[in-house]
């Protein structure tokens, strides 16, 4: 279980160096954008002008809109997206060229990523408190993001965990773990928006 915060994001140019992102986790931890091939990784990335998004062949993505009006991907191999409202996750290959065009002014982008090959990812995006957050701890990678408003969750081993805004909660597989558990949150205030972001093998028999 590990605590992180905006202290611990590691900053670096996109692949293409055609903008910049803050590393939230990546595994194996020794990956590099262009040197050690990753696993997942997790990222937010500021777009400040139009431009071309790096490409990961054999990846899938997801993003999500957590600042700024707003932006328009437009795809070599399918159809143009727009992306107006926040917290909306919108998933599409990494083997796709995508231009962005903002609608207004820059933004900020939440990203996750998997090998196809091996993992696959989900988006859940919470906005009702309380509320409770399944899981498999013997396979599956939990990754608890407040966007905004803070959290508290119980159900860890150490009892009760604030997540302030900005900051994330993320809980490894574990071998010796309980075959499924239950993570209770609760927002701090009324307008807490939190992303669940659940990583997991192929093999995985997912339930609900």
């Amino acid at each position: 279980m590990k605590l992180l915060g905006p202290a611990d994001y590691k900053s670096m140019l996109w692949k293409n160096g055609r903008g910049t992102t803050r590393e939230v986790a990546v595994s194996p931890a020794d990956s590099a954008l262009n040197g050690k091939p990753f696993a997942w990784r997790v990222s937010i990335a500021d777009v400040e002008s139009d431009c071309e998004f790096s490409t990961f062949p054999g990846y899938d993505r997801s993003l999500i809109l957590t600042e700024g009006a707003g932006m328009e991907l437009v795809f070599d191999a399918a159809p143009a997206v727009e992306i107006r409202d926040r917290y909306t996750p919108v998933r599409f290959s990494g083997d796709w060229h995508a231009r962005c065009r903002l609608l207004n002014a820059g933004v900020r982008d939440f990203n996750v990523m998997t090998v196809r090959a091996q993992l696959s990812h989900t988006c859940e995006v919470v906005r009702r408190h309380p509320y409770a957050i399944a899981w498999q701890p013997r396979s599956e990678t939990l990754m608890v993001y407040c966007c905004k408003g803070g959290v508290t969750l119980n159900g860890l081993d150490g009892g009760q965990l604030g997540v302030e805004a900005e900051h994330a909660l993320l809980l490894q597989p574990h071998a010796g773990a309980a075959a499924s558990a239950s993570l209770q949150m609760s927002g701090m205030s009324g307008d807490a928006v939190v992303l669940a972001i659940r990583i997991f093998p192929l093999t995985q028999v997912r339930h609900g």
